[in-house]
């Protein structure tokens, strides 16, 4: 018997029923680009404690779903397919470690920050998946430019969730561990106090049962 969640168990259906959908959406069928798009967004939520090969099928379902959509298409720069094959990209990258995968989700958030004008609802999302591109591209290169950029995005990412913001915990808590790291190089106290600082405030914004 398994341990497994109603809603890990609903996740599991719906890429089932997804895929289902999928196969009755051959190539040139004008549906394919929805069924391909839910497939991937449901694999996308499921394949983070998964292994390689499900965020390799991903990847492929993002790729195929953007091909649908050549140069010119009102789609094709959509900011949510770019942004989900870069997380897929990242995810991977967390996986391998391929500097590849890491350089183009970078490339790819960098490109959703940018359609995601200042003003858009999901602002504060790209801005705090790009900085956590450059965090893991500061672990392979320790450039201290990297780090610096990283704290700045997410100072913008937090800046765009007021007090009540239901991602402002994770966006404080983000924060405190890139001025944690840039202490860690530079030894700067005002650094230190403000990651304490952060992280405090990070954990009275979360419940008890969080």
């Amino acid at each position: 018997m398994t341990n497994e969640s109603s809603s890990d168990s609903d996740l599991k259906n719906a890429i089932q029923h997804f895929r289902f959908v999928l196969d009755q959406c051959p190539v040139g069928h004008l549906d394919r680009v929805a069924a391909l798009t839910n497939l991937a967004r449901a694999r996308l939520q499921d394949h983070i404690c998964n292994d390689v090969q499900d965020i390799n099928s991903t990847i492929f379902l993002f790729r195929d779903a953007l091909a649908l959509r050549p140069k010119g298409h009102s789609d094709h720069t959509s900011d949510h397919y770019l942004d989900n094959l870069a997380c897929s990209l990242k995810s991977r990258f967390n996986h391998q470690s391929k500097s590849g995968d890491l350089n183009e989700a970078f490339a790819l958030f960098h490109q959703v920050l940018r359609l995601r004008f200042v003003g858009h609802k999901c602002r504060d999302i790209s801005s705090n998946n790009l900085a956590g591109a450059l965090q893991s591209r500061f672990k392979q290169r320790n450039e201290i430019k990297d780090i610096n950029k990283t704290i700045n995005l997410f100072r913008m990412a937090l800046a765009l969730c007021l007090t009540r913001h239901p991602r402002r915990y994770a966006v404080l808590n983000n924060l405190a561990v890139a001025l944690d790291t840039r202490y860690q190089e530079l030894q700067t106290s005002e650094d230190l106090d403000e990651a304490i600082d952060r992280y405090r405030e990070s954990l009275r914004l979360t419940q008890h049962s969080h």
